[in-house]
């Protein structure tokens, strides 16, 4: 069964905390998608009030920094990484999309591992 099947129960205070797993789905729908949405919309809002100054999409790119990197430390989490594994972004021309594969695309991990239950489990 694909993960993409599960219901996840999303918590709004998970967008803090670097602690568990989620799904692939909950990856790209609870978190990325809308980061990525803020993002566009911040560009905006800066390119129609400012003029093309990047003000505002600096202050929502910080706003968004903590969020994203615990999704990305959950999902890690899923696949039976460590959080340090994310370093590998500053691997030059390939660490980005090997981040990005490990992340939205693989598997998690079936079962229990060492930093909970999966979330399939739960769902």
């Amino acid at each position: 069964m694909s993960d993409l099947a599960i219901t996840d129960q999303f918590e709004p205070s998970g967008y803090f905390s670097f602690r568990g797993r989620i799904t692939r789905r909950s990856y790209w729908m609870h978190y990325t998608l809308p980061l990525l949405a803020a993002a566009i919309v911040a560009s905006a809002i800066d390119y129609g009030l400012f003029g093309g100054d990047n003000l505002f999409t600096m202050v929502a790119s910080i706003a968004c920094l903590w969020p994203s990197l615990a999704s990305i430390s959950k999902r890690l989490h899923d696949r039976g990484r460590s959080a340090w594994f994310m370093l590998i972004a500053f691997v030059p021309l390939i660490g980005v999309f090997w981040l990005l594969i490990e992340c939205g695309f693989l598997r998690g991990g079936s079962g229990a591992n060492r930093f909970g239950p999966s979330p399939l489990e739960r769902a």
